[in-house]
């Protein structure tokens, strides 16, 4: 993208799809609104229309009034986009143009000595069925008492997952302190081991949106303390070791706050009717997080057994 915005600069971007985000100033979350894409001529795809003016870009709707005005260019992670407001709610968007993931992500998952032998499997099936490659996943099993296993690496002889056992345990964030195994991939997709993936996962995946050289791209909003999500292994390298060891208890929050860019899918969950997934006596919620198909199951004791 190149200032001023007028009919031959923005040729650059006809054709493209784009993405809406807000943002706030100096914030380093962004929220995706829409997609659009420019056409020539001057329609905007599914939309209305776009024209430029006094070198800014504008976005119509389709009765003609105005939605959008972009004035300005910014760049974070070596990524460039337009910067303007919605006219509607008089806050702050951006435009970018969208990269999607494609393969080049891995899985990590976080576990615990407590759940690996029931939860695991599971999980490692269901990644199989979608198509994943399974010996791109990295496990990190918490909790480890036998000092003689602690930081050792194992291959899972079924699925080929390989398998770090500490005695430290971050609960959901303790597959991200494994990071040095992680510079196989640019993305890895942090899940726990009560997880599970369906069919669509992989082809979901690939189509996330990294345009904006993401440093965390998150299901749900930080504040709902929700670690799943995609990390960038280059942030996790330069940034994890110092927020675990903060001292401070919102692990999440800190690290979230120490992205150049912190994408937030605001991703609706379903949950589903209760199951004992495991088949150990207990009752779990199921939440299904369709537009990236994974499952989270969440414990509730039943007969006596453990959450």
């Amino acid at each position: 993208m190149r200032l001023p915005f007028a009919a031959y600069t923005v040729k650059e971007i006809i054709g493209d799809d784009l993405v809406l985000s807000k943002n706030s100033t100096c914030s380093p979350l962004f929220y995706p609104a829409a997609n659009v894409t420019l056409e020539d001529g001057g329609g905007v795809a599914g939309f209305g229309k776009w024209e430029t003016m006094d070198g800014t870009l504008r976005i119509l709707d389709k009765r003609g009034g105005l939605s959008y005005e972009f004035r300005g260019l910014e760049t974070r992670n070596g990524v460039v986009y337009a910067v303007g407001m919605s006219v509607l709610s008089m806050s702050r968007v951006t435009i970018h143009k969208k990269v999607p993931l494609l393969s080049g992500f891995g899985v990590c998952v976080s576990s615990h000595v407590a759940y690996e032998k029931e939860a695991l499997p599971v999980l490692f099936t269901s990644l199989k069925n979608s198509g994943f490659d399974t010996e791109k996943v990295l496990v990190v099993v918490g909790g480890e008492s036998d000092a003689k296993k602690n930081g050792i690496v194992t291959t899972d002889p079924n699925f080929g997952a390989r398998i770090i056992r500490k005695d430290c345990n971050f609960l959901g964030f303790t597959a991200l302190t494994e990071h040095a195994h992680m510079e196989s991939s640019p993305y890895w997709m942090l899940l726990h081991d009560t997880c599970s993936v369906e069919k669509s996962f992989t082809a979901k995946m690939s189509s996330v949106d990294v345009g904006l050289s993401p440093d965390i791209v998150l299901l749900r909003s930080p504040q709902e303390k929700l670690e799943i999500g995609i990390y960038s292994s280059k942030f996790l390298h330069e940034h994890m070791d110092t927020t675990l060891s903060s001292g401070l208890l919102e692990y999440l929050n800190a690290l979230t706050m120490k992205a150049n860019v912190a994408v937030v899918l605001n991703a609706l969950a379903d949950t589903k009717v209760e199951k004992d997934i495991y088949g150990t006596g207990v009752k779990r919620e199921t939440l299904l997080f369709s537009s990236l198909g994974i499952l989270k199951y969440r414990g509730k004791a039943m007969d006596g057994g453990k959450p």
